[in-house]
């Protein structure tokens, strides 16, 4: 029961999170948003983490598993933000659905997992959907197309993410691996952005400030806490299944709060992506159905 709370609460966050990404940004630099964000999630976690665990681990081990799940914070999250000023709300998360595909992939070479017929089938209809949506964008400008790349890099990216955790196996708990990986892309962040000689903006409006405390309380701490600990009690393939559900409340709420219009090629594509990741997930929904019923 706790894991399909935990289930629906990624889900939930998931879907909320490419569109507060975009309110966020506004008035500031991705780079400063994104570091800002994370910058007050690790403080908020670490608080968290010594209130409850009373200590956070940094044995080598624990170490390569925070650095594991940098891949997916500091990696694939600054491909999104930089993405997420050229393209949709809902175009991201429809990208970023292409995540299970690449879990598969890195699953079968790295954990030894199962890769059947029926998956290699899901995965040609998925690069099919990818594709179509990719030759959509070279129709616009060429930031457009650079976004959808690094969209494609970010799943990648997560991916792996979730496959290096999964293959680490590190003696800690969910909350302790969130805190972890947080304080160090924070880190990361923050370095990137003295590099970059970020400016720091005279104002910022009242949306863009509770899309960040809503991105960095909620999407972070929460977020990255219920993702580890799903991560933590099923399969690499089964926590990327939360990938075909949110693209839906992504494109629903980019559509009724950011008046974003979806044409033919992306809806078709999505379908595509969506049809290929149920193909190549069936047995997973097919045991929540007959839970279900």
């Amino acid at each position: 029961m706790k894991t399909a709370l935990a289930y629906i609460g990624v889900l939930l966050i998931w879907g909320t999170t490419p569109l507060a990404i975009q309110w966020s940004s506004e008035g500031m630099s991705f780079l400063l948003s994104v570091s800002v964000r994370m910058a007050i999630a690790a403080l908020l976690s670490l608080c968290v983490v010594l209130l409850i665990d009373k200590r956070l681990p940094y044995s080598l081990s624990a170490l390569r598993s925070y650095a594991a799940g940098s891949l997916g914070v500091f990696g694939a999250m600054l491909c999104v933000y930089w993405a997420a000023q050229f393209v949709s709300s809902g175009l991201v998360s429809i990208l970023f659905g292409i995540a299970p595909v690449f879990t598969g992939v890195q699953a079968y070479y790295l954990l030894g997992e199962d890769f059947g017929s029926r998956k290699l089938f899901g995965l040609i209809l998925s690069l099919i959907g990818m594709l179509i949506v990719f030759a959509d964008s070279l129709n616009s400008d060429v930031f457009n197309t650079y976004a959808v790349f690094l969209l494609l890099c970010s799943a990648m990216l997560f991916s792996l993410c979730n496959v290096l955790v999964k293959k680490v196996a590190a003696p800690v708990s969910p909350l302790q691996q969130t805190s972890g990986t947080l304080i160090m892309s924070a880190a990361a962040y923050i370095m990137l952005s003295i590099i970059a000689q970020v400016e720091l903006p005279n104002h910022i409006s009242t949306k863009a400030g509770i899309s960040l405390i809503y991105l960095a309380a909620v999407c972070s701490v929460l977020g990255f806490f219920l993702f580890f600990y799903v991560l933590n009690k099923t399969s690499a393939g089964a926590v990327a299944l939360i990938t075909l559900i949110s693209p839906l409340i992504a494109m629903s709420l980019g559509s009724l709060f950011n008046q974003e219009v979806f044409g033919f090629a992306l809806l078709a594509g999505a379908a595509c992506i969506a049809l290929g990741l149920m193909t190549y997930q069936w047995p997973s929904i097919a045991r929540l159905f007959r839970k279900r019923a």
